[in-house]
């Protein structure tokens, strides 16, 4: 178990990793999806499972150029690779930006524009809307599809077999 005191630094991230080794095969996230023909299927992670994409996450994220203190806007609708993403997001020091979409365009766009975020995890549609609003979305240097992040898992598993 981490020890934990006042003067010690804890990143919430590390508590994934307690649990990793103390309830390995323990669901840590759990997403429901909806059956075709009605009822819910579910999908989930182990904390194992959760802490491997972490690492994998931290792994890449610092690989794209983000940088500790980086501020980064982080739009993915909810899923298990969000969880882990914002668990790898605190890990590597890189400051999560969550901005509600539901807040209305102006006001969206206002808000990103203020936040300055360095980064960009999206999904695909929002690559389309920074074309519309670039004012919005200058201060923004790394830029990543959440399409690719499936990939790095794969990608992750080949780089550690050399």
């Amino acid at each position: 178990m981490l020890k934990r005191n006042k003067e010690l630094f804890v990143n919430i991230a590390q508590l994934v990793d307690e649990q990793a080794m103390l309830n390995p095969d323990n669901p840590s996230s759990v997403m429901p999806k909806k059956k075709l023909f009605g009822g819910f299927s579910y999908s989930q992670l182990t904390f194992r499972e959760l802490e491997k994409r972490i690492e994998t996450y931290s792994f890449f994220l610092e690989k794209q150029g983000f940088r500790p203190g980086d501020r980064t806007l982080l739009f993915i609708r909810p899923c298990l690779e969000f969880h882990a993403l914002v668990f790898a997001l605190f890990r590597s020091g890189i400051i999560p930006v969550l901005i509600d979409p539901g807040m209305g365009k102006e006001n969206l766009l206002r808000a990103i524009e203020k936040t300055k975020p360095r980064g960009l995890i999206a999904e695909s549609v929002v690559f389309w809307l920074r074309r519309f609003y670039p004012k919005s979305f200058s201060s923004v240097r790394i830029h990543v599809k959440k399409s690719d992040i499936k990939s790095w898992n794969i990608e992750k598993k080949n780089i550690s077999n050399f």
